[in-house]
């Protein structure tokens, strides 16, 4: 069975643009969390982030969580956390906050 909300080109797309913008990802329980830097140079410190959840009666498949967590991004339907600091400096424990944040 195909997932109707998954398009495989579409993703292989998005991914591709998402390394080119240094967007990263963490897994948090059943939600996909994309993140990036909203600005570029010194003085930026906020962090755009975008989550993707997965219904507790749905299977979570990383894959789709990524493309739709990727899809928000650059819908432009994230918000911004000022988390800058720990992205340039302390990725892991960037990681750590986030998935603390989103996992429920």
């Amino acid at each position: 069975m195909t997932n109707p909300n998954f398009d495989k080109q579409d993703y292989k797309d998005i991914k591709a643009l998402a390394k080119e913008d240094d967007v990263r990802f963490v897994v948090a329980g059943m939600a996909a969390v994309a993140y990036a830097k909203t600005t570029v140079g010194i003085g930026g410190r906020m962090i755009a982030v975008a989550v993707a959840y997965c219904a507790p009666e749905d299977d979570f498949k990383k894959k789709i969580g990524k493309y739709q967590a990727l899809l928000k991004m650059y819908n432009h339907e994230y918000v911004q956390l000022p988390l800058a600091y720990e992205f340039d400096n302390d990725p892991f424990l960037l990681e750590d906050i986030l998935t603390h944040m989103f996992d429920l």
